[in-house]
């Protein structure tokens, strides 16, 4: 049974963010990040637990910290958090209780 999420441990402020690809002057197409929704949040960092990967023959360590918003329709897999000024891209998303929170793992955008 997951543990329950007390409202006060919602107490940090973050932006999700959702993209939009348009065209440049040239052709080349341009990502734009626009905010669609603020929201408070807790925040949980996995004591010693990460993911080593190996990307371009090398050795990469990923750690996954946990959001947990009050539940919201349409987030998904393709948005971002932003939050103390690092962005952090959403990997999935749980949801606890009926439609009552979501539990957003994410990985330091790189």
């Amino acid at each position: 049974m997951a543990k329950p999420v007390y409202i006060g441990n919602l107490d940090r402020r973050i932006c999700i963010q959702t993209s939009t690809e348009t065209r440049g002057a040239s052709g080349q197409e341009v990502l734009t990040w626009t905010t669609w929704a603020e929201c408070w949040a807790g925040i949980e960092y996995p004591g010693t637990r990460s993911d080593e990967q190996v990307i371009a023959d090398q050795e990469v360590s990923m750690t996954t910290v946990f959001f947990i918003i009050r539940y919201r329709d349409g987030v998904n897999q393709k948005m971002r958090i932003m939050y103390n000024g690092v962005y952090y891209d959403i990997l999935n998303k749980f949801e606890i209780g009926r439609r009552e929170y979501l539990r957003l793992p994410a990985k330091i955008h790189e």
